[in-house]
Order: C-alpha cells, then sequence, then structure tokens
C-alpha cells in the first residue's frame, strides 16, 4: 500500500469518524417542539404562610429525541387569556426551592422532565393582583407555546421559575434541596 493510498484511507476514517461523532453530540439533538410533548401539572410542594410552589411536568410522547434548555420562558395568562402583568425571576431563589445549575436536559421517547414556578397567593383586599388562569411555556426557538392549565389562583407580586430538571418530580427533591444536597450549594431561602 502506498503512502498516499494510506493517507487518503486515514483521511477518509477521520471524516467519517467526524461526521458519526457530530451525529451523536448533544448539539445534534434538536430542541423539543410543543407537538413532541405531554403537558402535566402534578402536585407540587405547599411552603404555607401564603406560598406554594407549583410543577410543571412535559413528557416525551414522540419517538425522538430532542431537549429541553435553561430556564423556561414563561406567559402568564388571567382568566380572559390576557398577559398578566407578574414580575417573573428566572432561576432565583425561591422560599421553597432554591436555584440549580441550568443546563440541557436530553428527552428520550417517554422521558419527562419538569420546573417549579414559586409564588404567593393573594387575599382579596391586596391590589396589584391577578388571577392567573393558564400559563404557556414558549420553547427555544418556536412560536407556538407549551399550555399549561391552572386553577385560576389570585396571586401577587415576583413568580420564581425554576430551569428544567430531568425528570418526574418528587418530593425527595425539595428535601435534598433544604439542606443543599444537591450539590449546588443553595440551600432553602431565609425570607
Amino acid at each position: 500500500m502506498t503512502a498516499l493510498l494510506r493517507s487518503i484511507l486515514f483521511a477518509a476514517s477521520e471524516i467519517l469518524h467526524i461526521a458519526v461523532f457530530a451525529q451523536t453530540s448533544p448539539n445534534a439533538t434538536p430542541e423539543c417542539v410543543p407537538h413532541q410533548l405531554k403537558a402535566s401539572t402534578p402536585p407540587g410542594p405547599d411552603g404555607g404562610a401564603g406560598n406554594s410552589a407549583s410543577v410543571f411536568q412535559a413528557s416525551n410522547i414522540s419517538q425522538e429525541t430532542c431537549n429541553l434548555t435553561g430556564v423556561p420562558i414563561l406567559r402568564l395568562l388571567n382568566e380572559r387569556h390576557e398577559p398578566m402583568n407578574l414580575a417573573i425571576c428566572s432561576n432565583c431563589v425561591d422560599y421553597i426551592f432554591p436555584p440549580r445549575a441550568i443546563r440541557t436536559v436530553t428527552l428520550h421517547p417517554g422521558d419527562s422532565a419538569h420546573f417549579l414556578i414559586g409564588l404567593r397567593f393573594a387575599d382579596e383586599s391586596e391590589s396589584g393582583c391577578g388571577r392567573l388562569s393558564r400559563i404557556d411555556v414558549l420553547l427555544e426557538g418556536r412560536t407556538r407555546p407549551l399550555e399549561f392549565g391552572f386553577a385560576g389562583l389570585r396571586v401577587c407580586g415576583k413568580i420564581n421559575v425554576s430551569a428544567w430538571r430531568s425528570g418526574v418530580y418528587t418530593a425527595k427533591e425539595l428535601e435534598r434541596d433544604s439542606v443543599g444536597g444537591n450539590g449546588t450549594g443553595f440551600g432553602r431561602s431565609a425570607y
């Protein structure tokens, strides 16, 4: 075998290796689109003193693997499906849950991911509040939202939203969070 032929075969094998690696790298997995996901709202924790966290879960019902990246972009809607003017804090410390590192969650067919929102309930005497009836999640690069129904709760102030977290929500997740045992160094908020 000549040196030229060996060089050509080596170069071809490197190109093939790079092409195969590119297909299996995380960057090759597309972002999820709404029709791939089933939205649900499993029961969440109660923080007491008017504070609560709600869980929003997305399950991949398609046959393709896709990614959910970063912190969900929320659109909060009232009972007339009009946008509400409530402040949203992305991946901030909440009374019930701390922030975690922002990362990409890969959903294979049948896998789930979730995020939490922390909010404060309002009584009828408070002003500047609104009745939340739906939360739309705008996925990366998409205009059609993933829709989550909500129970028409009257809420006030800032809403904290966590980054996407892999798997289904379990209460044990917050037990780890409350003592900083999730590897982030964050514990439960003191306020």
